[in-house]
């Protein structure tokens, strides 16, 4: 747990990172933050439009210093999840964020292609992980960071400055070529 102390007003706040995994199922992944001592209430979940879920929240430990405890947690919702499905639910100091898979892509089970997607290849090459059994792991996976995606923004950027360097080269070649379709 990672203590920064910082004053806000007649508020002093304790940083708190907590502890979460992910768990993977056939129709749905799911987020379990464990929260202890935080409420219903002190927690706020927002979707953002790049797909992340945010989680948020803040509690009071001692009323008499005016001190607080607060977090603030992102992830990815997978490619694959149907965001107007997504809930979240606490009890027990635990909140699980659940992610519906989007089934509207899915072909009746006779048409089933064969298995191409990574985490198939994975699978077939023995990474340790059963058929048919839930995977869990910690909060380090490269599933939830930031960036990961197809075209990322650095990816963007680059492509772009990429077509803007190969169109101006064209451009120079055609004027180079046949200068004199070019004069008025």
């Amino acid at each position: 747990m990672e203590k920064k102390t910082l004053s806000t007003a007649s508020r002093t706040y304790e940083d708190f990172q907590p502890r979460w995994d992910r768990v993977r199922e056939e129709k749905s992944d799911t987020v379990v933050l464990h929260l202890p001592g935080f409420t219903k209430e002190q927690l706020r979940v927002q979707l953002d439009s790049n797909s992340y879920l945010i989680v948020s929240g803040e509690r009071p430990i001692d009323s008499a210093s005016n001190k607080w405890s607060r977090f603030r947690k992102e992830f990815r919702a997978p490619n694959d999840c149907n965001l107007n499905a997504v809930t979240a639910k606490f009890e027990n100091a635990t909140l699980y964020l659940i992610m519906p898979k989007d089934t509207s892509d899915t072909l009746p089970i006779g048409d089933q292609p064969k298995a191409t997607t990574a985490l198939e290849k994975k699978k077939q090459r023995g990474s340790g992980f059963l058929p048919g059994t839930s995977e869990a792991t910690s909060g380090s996976s490269r599933w939830f960071r930031r960036g990961g995606g197809l075209m990322s923004g650095k990816r963007v950027l680059v492509v772009s400055v990429m077509v803007v360097v190969v169109a101006v080269g064209v451009y120079a070649a055609y004027k180079h070529l046949y200068p004199e379709e070019n004069e008025d």
